[in-house]
């Protein structure tokens, strides 16, 4: 994984970080640290500290969708399917228009077995989006088929 910093910044980032999340103390984090920090969490495969500092990110970058992303896809992560998707629903408040927020939230409803609520999500961003976001909703879309054990609609819609 590329971080924005090299690895000594990160590791006195993450320093700092765990003083000021463990003694209270106050500091301002960039949102590139934040991230970093993230990344490195989640790479340890310590996601309930990596979902940590996404909650607080939330206080120091309120207005960031960013850290709300991150943290529904380390909930779906984490298979903690409902609280994803309550995070993510909380960040398409913040940013309706986002099709990395949609595409995760019907991955997650998918998971939930909400298979018409996604399949109306990914008809929707087939429509509406660029070829990248269209394979990606084929892509689920073929999942919802396969579940429900429709696979000449798989196979449709991977061809």
């Amino acid at each position: 994984m590329d971080y924005y910093h090299d690895l000594n910044i990160l590791k006195k980032l993450i320093f700092e970080y765990e003083e000021v999340s463990q003694r209270g103390a106050v500091r301002f984090f960039e949102k590139t640290a934040l991230l970093d920090i993230i990344k490195y969490y989640s790479e340890k495969e310590e996601l309930e500290k990596a979902i940590a500092v996404c909650d607080f990110a939330r206080t120091q970058h309120v207005s960031s969708t960013e850290f709300l992303l991150y943290k529904s896809r380390l909930l779906a992560e984490s298979k903690e399917w409902v609280k994803a998707l309550d995070c993510t629903t909380d960040a398409l408040t913040f940013s309706p228009g986002s099709i990395d927020l949609k595409l995760l939230q019907a991955e997650i409803l998918i998971a939930l077995g909400e298979f018409d609520h996604a399949y109306d999500i990914l008809k929707e961003l087939y429509q509406g989006s660029e070829k990248e976001q269209q394979l990606e909703a084929l892509f689920l879309l073929s999942r919802i088929h396969e579940i429900n054990g429709k696979f000449r609609k798989m196979f449709f819609a991977l061809k």
